[in-house]
């Protein structure tokens, strides 16, 4: 995943200022009904500037987010001094540092951040992501169809493909939805996701 993230890397002022005005009620909509609550536990995989961890941070889960870019860790941190969120520098498809934390989580989200992982590293991600998970967990992943972000490394994803790794890791998809981009430019450019959560099977 080294070419996004050096890529994220160069861009970390703009994506900063890009991603802090998202609604995270829009954005995790179609899969509203998938989340924990309250004492639950997130694993937020890519978290970046902590939009989302603050999120659910304060409706009482418990959230540990990974986030392998230095400034976007760093001004997500400072953005959510105020909550319990674990930070940890950690990156797919290893996410060595978080699964030496030995934790079982509720729920592991992915959003907007696939596309990004090169197709050869995807079936160990998955893998990986299947040891942090319960025997009643979830991973929620968000997968982007149409142009690729300006200046960010991506690949296409396909959803029946990423069912079928997570099929051979022991995962079972229980929901797919395909939506319109919350982003008014990505909508323009004709960008849709689709969401798909899936549990141990």
């Amino acid at each position: 995943m080294g070419s996004a993230l050096s890529d994220y890397a160069a861009l970390a002022p703009h994506v900063i200022k890009a991603h802090a005005h998202l609604s995270d009620d829009d954005i995790f909509r179609p899969v509203a009904a998938y989340l924990p609550t309250a004492p639950g536990t997130v694993l937020d995989i890519g978290a970046g500037i902590g939009r989302t961890a603050a999120w659910l941070s304060r409706q009482g889960i418990d959230v540990t987010a990974a986030e392998p870019v230095p400034a976007l860790r760093t001004a997500g941190q400072a953005r959510c001094r105020h909550l319990p969120i674990r930070w940890i520098d950690d990156a797919l498809p290893r996410l060595k540092r978080t699964r030496a934390l030995g934790a079982a989580f509720d729920c592991v989200i992915l959003c907007g951040v696939w596309h990004h992982l090169p197709p050869d590293q995807r079936a160990g991600a998955m893998r990986n992501i299947r040891h942090l998970i319960g025997a009643r967990g979830r991973v929620l992943i968000s997968l982007r169809h149409g142009p690729s972000p300006s200046g960010l490394t991506s690949y296409p994803v396909n959803p029946g493909d990423t069912v079928a790794q997570a099929q051979s890791h022991g995962l079972e998809k229980e929901f797919e939805a395909t939506v319109p981009a919350v982003q008014s430019r990505n909508r323009a450019q004709g960008v849709t996701w689709t969401w798909v959560s899936l549990r141990p099977d």
